[in-house]
């Protein structure tokens, strides 16, 4: 991730990680979380501190899979979790991506709304 994201505005910030939301990230329904992937651990600190720079407390985990070669290839995941870190990420960087936003919304229908409170329009 260029320093110059890092360095500028929240709303340069907020733009940039509604955009990788919607290419590289998945809401899991099951845990009220949100999840970013990304195969470069470099990437995976960025966006940890990016998020953090607005708010928005993370975690990385990271998976381990076999890939076509047989060898173990790791993707990473930046996972946004809790009550009060999820509803700041989904007030801040609102997705744009149609399916994940009506997953959200499904969520929301299902009876879920201890676990988010934010206003999906």
């Amino acid at each position: 991730m260029p320093q110059e994201i890092l360095d500028s505005t929240d709303e340069i910030k907020t733009a940039f990680l509604q955009a990788y939301f919607d290419d590289e990230e998945t809401v899991d329904t099951r845990q009220a979380m949100a999840r970013y992937y990304t195969i470069n651990p470099e990437t995976t600190e960025s966006l940890v501190k990016l998020l953090y720079s607005i708010g928005i407390k993370s975690g990385i985990g990271k998976t381990k899979y076999l890939a076509r070669q047989n060898r173990d290839n790791v993707i990473y995941h930046v996972n946004i979790t809790g009550i009060e870190n999820v509803n700041k990420f989904f007030t801040k960087i609102k997705p744009l991506h149609k399916m994940k936003y009506e997953k959200l919304l499904r969520h929301f229908e299902k009876g879920h709304k201890q676990a988010f409170k934010v206003v999906v329009k």
